[in-house]
């Protein structure tokens, strides 16, 4: 008998402790205050980008760059601002061996991936940090060997992006952080919630001219 009412007693606490797990993923709004801590996100790592910046050229003065991973760029599209949303901010993942950058009026052949910034989402009934994909040209680890490019113009981004595009050399490997002023703003785009801050890993394989012959990629 006490076999028994403790087995009932174990099966209910089961089926309670699953019906509490489905209410709290069905109640839980991964987006809720998106907007606030999309801006904090990025005041955050722009924090962590210029106390990085700042630490290496106070060591290194003009040679900074070389052991300084973390860039801060205004964007094209502000050409006079003391505003900390109208510039991006990039870690170096990589560094090519090109030469020169693509202008605004150029075509680009890139790597990318983009996604929203890492938040905390119930699955399964356990708290998950999760990383959401909207858009994506290679699927990670990137094989360049692999990994099909993708071709656009610069002008056709987003002010964001086109300021990294602008600033990359052919092999450079970047992540790309996008605060919303410089994204999609108010407007959610597809997958892209409105206000949101999104992130780029982007590799630039080569640039083209206006006019320029553009070859097949093989």
């Amino acid at each position: 008998m006490r076999k028994y009412v403790w087995y009932l007693c174990c099966l209910f606490l089961s089926v309670f402790a699953f019906v509490a797990c489905d209410e709290n993923e069905a109640t839980f709004d991964k987006y809720e205050s998106w907007q606030q801590r999309n801006k904090v996100y990025f005041e955050q790592v722009a924090d962590t980008a210029r106390r990085a910046i700042a630490a290496a050229k106070a060591e290194y003065g003009d040679q900074w760059e070389q052991y300084c991973d973390w860039r801060m760029y205004q964007a094209y599209t502000k050409p006079v601002t003391t505003k900390l949303t109208d510039s991006i901010c990039v870690k170096v993942l990589e560094t090519g061996t090109g030469k020169g950058c693509p202008l605004y009026t150029d075509t680009v052949r890139v790597h990318y991936r983009g996604t929203l910034m890492p938040t905390k989402d119930i699955i399964n009934g356990k708290d998950t940090v999760v990383q959401d994909v909207f858009d994506y040209s290679f699927v990670p680890p990137l094989d360049l060997n692999l990994a099909f490019p993708k071709l656009f113009g610069v002008s056709g981004t987003i002010a964001g992006f086109g300021t990294a595009l602008q600033y990359m050399h052919c092999g450079d490997r970047w992540m790309v952080y996008i605060p919303e002023t410089l994204g999609y703003g108010s407007t959610a785009q597809n997958k892209i919630p409105a206000y949101s801050t999104i992130m780029f890993d982007v590799t630039l394989v080569d640039y083209f001219y206006p006019g320029e012959g553009i070859p097949d990629w093989h």
